[in-house]
């Protein structure tokens, strides 16, 4: 340990890292346990679930004194997040469209595209759990381990709390379904695996809005290869990687 940090400082970072965890962890066991039981699961009860998550993150960044731009949330994020998901997006598109001529049945769009599903899995899904996620806990736990430019524990500390978030979910329907089993750790490793990505966009990028729309296209994309297959999935992925390297070199501040 460097002896000019104060072991006071440290306390204080992880004392803050558990506190969001906790509490984090607590609503999810709320949302599964209390409010879905009681209320019913339906469009309602998961935009109130996701809505409240979603207040949970922007006060957790008021009262932490987190600056909004400075973790990746303002609107010139937004734009240069919406350019690089329509790049990304248009790359897949193109070599989707040149599967289809070389013979491969890939479907290219959504029938029906619901603007429920954008708005709760794009804003309240995607922006609520990574404002928490990478906004807040990356960014303490970096703090914590003062480390800020080896951020690799970082990331497999809050994805490994992201898994631990996801739990709740998976006992509730694998105890009303009948369905617990070691399966679960599967579930939890995906977790885990795929915020890995999502920690590699943010760090890179350092633009939340791009993390977040990253994390929505794994619950409703916007191409439906995405989610069909894991394989366009993992290419999309890549993609954003790649603009989230490029435009953190050119517009990304150190914290």
């Amino acid at each position: 340990m460097n002896a000019s940090i104060p072991t006071k400082n440290i306390a204080h970072n992880w004392l803050n890292v558990s506190i969001i965890v906790l509490i984090a962890l607590a609503l999810q066991f709320f949302t599964w346990f209390v409010l879905y039981p009681i209320a019913g699961y339906s469009d309602t009860t998961l935009t109130i679930a996701q809505s409240i998550f979603l207040l949970f993150g922007l006060g957790s960044v008021l009262a932490l004194r987190l600056n909004f731009i400075r973790i990746g949330v303002g609107p010139a994020n937004l734009l240069r997040a919406g350019v690089g998901i329509l790049f990304s997006y248009g790359i897949l598109l193109m070599f989707l469209v040149l599967l289809n001529i070389l013979g491969l049945r890939v479907a290219l769009f959504r029938q029906v595209y619901s603007p429920y599903a954008l708005v709760n899995n794009w804003l309240l899904t995607g922006f609520g759990e990574e404002l928490v996620f990478a906004g807040v806990l990356f960014n303490l736990v970096r703090l914590a381990l003062y480390q800020p430019r080896r951020p690799w524990m970082a990331i497999l500390i809050t994805s490994s709390a992201f898994a631990l978030w996801h739990l709740p979910g998976y006992l509730a329907v694998g105890i009303n379904m009948g369905t617990l089993g070691p399966g679960l750790i599967f579930d939890l490793l995906i977790n885990i695996i795929s915020w890995v990505f999502l920690g590699m966009i943010y760090w890179l990028s350092g633009n939340l809005w791009l993390t977040a729309f990253a994390h929505a296209s794994t619950d409703y994309s916007l191409l439906p290869a995405v989610t069909n297959s894991p394989v366009y999935g993992l290419i999309l992925m890549l993609f954003i990687i790649a603009f989230a390297f490029w435009s953190g070199r050119r517009w990304k501040s150190e914290p």
